[in-house]
Order: C-alpha cells, then structure tokens, then sequence
C-alpha cells in the first residue's frame, strides 16, 4: 500500500527510469501489451569492425547508417562495396526550424538520395519535427511527400522531434498528450500516402516525453 522506492521499481521487472529534457527523472511502467522483442544476444558477432546478427551462421541483420549534411561528402558506392556491405542508409530530408519555424530542406538531400540509389542501397529519409499543432505536422508531412516525388524509395519515412542542446526550441511547452497528436497527424499523412511510418527517438523521449505505445 506504500509509494514504492525506486529500489522496488528497479528491481520488479516492470517499469524503467527515464530523463526528461528539463532533467526530471520518473519511473515509467513498462506496456505488457507491445511485443517484446526474442533476440538471442549470443547471436551477436563484430565481423571486419561491424556487428551484425547471425542465426545458424548466417548473416540475418541489416546494416544501416543515418546521413545528413553534417555527414561531408560521401563516396556511396565505396559505402556499399567496401565499407562493410552496409545495406541501407537512412537519409536526413530537412527539417522545421526551432527558432523561425520555417521548412528547410537538407543541403545534401538531393545528392545523397541521387548517389544512394545509384549504388543500389534501400533508401529511407528522416524529418526533425518542431510542429507546434496538428496543422504544422500535415504541413510538414506535405513537405516531405513532396519532396519525395521524384523518388522511390523503399525504406521508411521516419519522424523524430528534437529538443535545441542548450537552447530554447518551439517544442518546449508541449505536452506528452500534445506531441502524440502532432506525431500521428504527421504519420498518418505519410502512411496515407503510401509509405511505411518509423517514430524515431531515444529511450527517454519515447518514454517519457510522447506516448510511443499509444502510438505503436
């Protein structure tokens, strides 16, 4: 009947501590009802430098990397062939600003997306979001299908939000219940259109600062 310590909930099996971007720590139950993951994690090996996942001595895992303009110049077809055999890349498409709120494209979008699929690699794209309503998030949705006209690509459209390092963003006053809405609206928009949705973030943001489960 008491307040369990953090003690308790460390030890029971059910719930996790996460870190919210203001630095508040709080213990979050974990969901029963998503699908856990059945991982083997013997399976694991790091061949020539990369981890990949094996199952009876055969390579089951898929080798990615995420590329924006802060990437450089990259040689893709050396990506492909030498660096690895990496699989696909995961490609920065643009983002809304945190201070101007304006749409802006990746400066190496173009080129990237270009030499990417010239080398044969699975292609997908990510949009930094700094919707502050449902009406920005279509919006970007809008600006990402379009972008994406002149293109296939077989890989995700992934959405992630962002929070500005050591400076105030747009997304700062919202609400958990407020950035759900803002990513299912810009999800939904996406998956309308035809592509496969991917909710990008780490372990304290999809915890603890947006209802990923309810999403999931």
């Amino acid at each position: 009947s008491h307040e369990p310590t953090d003690e308790e909930m460390e030890a029971d099996g059910r719930h996790i501590q996460v870190t919210l971007h203001d630095g508040e720590t709080k213990w979050v139950e974990i969901n029963e009802d998503l699908p856990q993951n059945d991982y083997d994690f013997t399976n694991l090996r790091i061949v020539n430098g990369k981890m990949e996942y094996d199952i009876e001595g055969e390579k089951e895992s898929f080798l990615g990397v995420e590329l924006s303009e802060e990437s450089g110049q990259v040689d893709f077809k050396r990506l492909k062939e030498d660096a690895g055999s990496v699989d696909f890349v995961m490609l920065h498409l643009g983002s809304r600003g945190y201070e101007t709120g304006r749409l802006s494209l990746d400066e190496s979008f173009v080129g990237n997306i270009t030499a990417a699929q010239e080398a044969d690699l699975m292609v997908g794209v990510v949009f930094s979001s700094q919707a502050i309503d449902v009406e920005e998030a279509v919006e970007e949705a809008e600006y990402v299908i379009t972008n994406l006209i002149p293109y296939h690509i077989t890989y995700p459209v992934a959405f992630e939000m962002k929070y500005a390092a050591n400076d105030k963003s747009r997304i700062d006053s919202l609400t958990a219940d407020e950035k759900s809405q803002i990513a299912e609206a810009f999800l939904s928009e996406i998956e309308y259109e035809g592509y496969r949705t991917l909710l990008y973030g780490d372990r304290n943001f999809l915890l603890g600062e947006i209802y990923g489960d309810k999403l999931l």
